[in-house]
């Protein structure tokens, strides 16, 4: 990315931060955060330099302590017992 981030890419950040915050139900998000859930309209190089920008992002952030955007680790499915005759 050559240029500075601008208020349009903020935006575009913050509404998939929110996303993803909301998937993995790790924090409270407030009811005036929803106004944040819509996309900016970014041109197709833009959207694909903030998409490459979050993924950095994300990998920093638990090495920051962050994890509210992680997935919660899934619970193994129980293991059926083999019944043999």
């Amino acid at each position: 990315m050559g240029q500075a981030l601008n208020k349009a890419h903020a935006q575009f950040l913050e509404a998939n931060l929110f996303h993803l915050a909301k998937q993995a139900k790790r924090v409270p998000l407030d009811v005036e955060n929803k106004k944040n859930e819509t996309e900016p309209t970014l041109s197709e190089a833009d959207r694909a330099d903030m998409q490459v920008f979050l993924a950095h992002m994300l990998a920093m952030l638990p090495v920051l302590g962050v994890h509210a955007f992680e997935q919660p680790p899934q619970a193994p499915a129980p293991i059926a017992p083999e019944l043999i005759c």
